[in-house]
């Protein structure tokens, strides 16, 4: 049994079924518009005009991310949504704390749970919008 076996299993979650293809694909969709394009973007305009591209990049990213992976999910659209957020949130976890723990950046605690919550939001509201969408209408949740 390789790898690639384990993406065809379905898991729980919290009591949900989640399917790891509809997840996989979201969460690469959010790490190419929200990263990619982001610095992208970040290397041809100012800094002040970056940041603000970059921001609304990174929302319509994981919004788009939670779109694809609930409008795929045969079930429980807003989790697989909700989910498709956490590898980017892992990665930028550990990107933060290095910063943190290197004084090279000032990011904080505070900072970090408030980008988790609201890129999470933004992949939950990207799963509703997928399970609205969707050709066979479901349960957003069961």
């Amino acid at each position: 049994m390789g790898p690639w076996a384990l993406m065809t299993r379905q898991f729980s979650v919290l009591g949900y079924e989640v399917e790891p293809r509809p997840l996989l694909h979201g969460a690469a969709l959010s790490a190419v518009v929200a990263l990619i394009l982001a610095v992208g973007v970040a290397s041809f305009t100012d800094a002040d005009t970056a940041s603000v591209i970059i921001s609304s990049l990174m929302v319509v990213g994981f919004i788009f991310g939670g779109l694809v992976a609930g409008r795929s999910a045969t079930k429980n659209p807003m989790v697989h949504g909700a989910l498709s957020a956490v590898p980017i949130n892992l990665l930028v976890t550990v990107v933060a704390l290095i910063r943190r723990n290197t004084d090279i950046g000032p990011e904080t605690v505070l900072f970090l749970i408030a980008l988790v919550v609201l890129t999470t939001s933004c992949g939950t509201f990207g799963g509703l919008i997928g399970g609205r969408i969707s050709p066979q209408r479901k349960s957003l949740l069961h």
